[in-house]
């Protein structure tokens, strides 16, 4: 990506007038060197999953003090890859099709899929659709958790979905992917490719919205912008970053994304893009970020740091 963005630290005094968000490193429940990679926020609670070796939840109520949790049934070797809070459940999923949800993200149910052969990454909701984005090309959806419906948005290829979000201000899905893939659905059932600009084609591994942006971000610094879902724009990464945006968060009228290298950047308005800080000696990769105005970024070595 062209080095022409504004650095924070280079820029004139004064001219983020909005939140500028410093870092605070924290420890997880108990010390690891895995990944933790993502967090949600809702009803009152941070929900971060993870690690490689087993199924792994902790909670914490500021993101501060975290508590490890149980997840039924443990299995060793499978891990968790997604976070989010819907339709009044926290919702943990990952290797092996393994799909939890919780009403108060300390007791977990397990909801079999049928299958195992692939791996969720992500999943959203929106009234009374489920919809998991996964491996190898594929899609699914359900209403009540117990029957799983597969879509292949695209036939044609075998591609990884990494994040699904239902945007309410269109009333659309949105589907990210491999190899620079954008879809739309109006049903999360019926998926239409999209094309981003710029010929971009790298990995796309996260996706936030305002309430009238949404953002994609992923390999090479890539960011792209769209008001309808449908019609995207390239965006210029801060500092000429070239590594993979892994993580996204929107709070405070300010997007942030987390990537490799411990990068992370903000902007107020999807276009302009700020360099920031991470606190401490971090230098691994950011894999995950939640909000409910202080910000929650986790990643590699069991990194947590929070943003004010």
């Amino acid at each position: 990506m062209p080095s022409l963005a504004k650095n924070l630290s280079t820029s004139p005094a004064g001219s983020l007038a909005n939140w500028v968000p410093t870092w605070t490193k924290r420890d997880p429940a108990f010390p690891t060197t895995e990944t933790i990679w993502d967090v949600t926020w809702g009803n009152g609670l941070y929900v971060l999953v993870g690690l490689t070796h087993d199924e792994y939840i902790q909670t914490s109520p500021d993101g501060v003090v975290w508590t490890s949790r149980t997840v039924p049934p443990t299995k060793v070797g499978h891990t968790l890859v997604g976070a989010n809070y819907i339709n009044n459940l926290f919702f943990a999923v990952g290797q092996n099709e393994d799909v939890h949800s919780s009403s108060d993200g300390i007791n977990w149910v397990h909801h079999p899929t049928g299958e195992t052969a692939e791996s969720f990454y992500s999943i959203d909701y929106s009234t009374g659709l489920y919809v998991l984005a996964s491996t190898t090309g594929k899609t699914k959806w359900t209403t009540d958790l117990i029957s799983f419906n597969l879509v292949k948005p695209d036939p044609a290829t075998s591609d990884w979905y990494y994040e699904v979000r239902f945007i309410p201000w269109l009333g659309l899905w949105i589907l990210v992917g491999d190899n620079g893939s954008i879809f739309s659905a109006p049903d999360g059932k019926t998926w239409t490719r999209r094309t981003p600009a710029g010929g971009y084609t790298g990995n796309i591994y996260t996706l936030n919205f305002s309430d009238s942006l949404i953002i994609v971000a992923g390999q090479n610094g890539g960011i792209q912008s769209s008001v309808d879902g449908v019609n995207w724009v390239q965006q210029t990464a801060a500092g000429g970053y070239t590594g993979a945006f892994t993580g996204s968060a929107f709070t405070r009228n300010t997007f942030i994304l987390g990537g490799t290298g411990a990068q992370i950047q903000f902007s107020y308005d999807g276009v302009n893009w700020y360099q920031s800080t991470p606190a401490g000696s971090f230098s691994g990769n950011f894999a995950g970020a939640g909000s409910n105005g202080r910000v929650v970024l986790v990643g590699t070595l069991g990194e947590i740091q929070t943003g004010e």
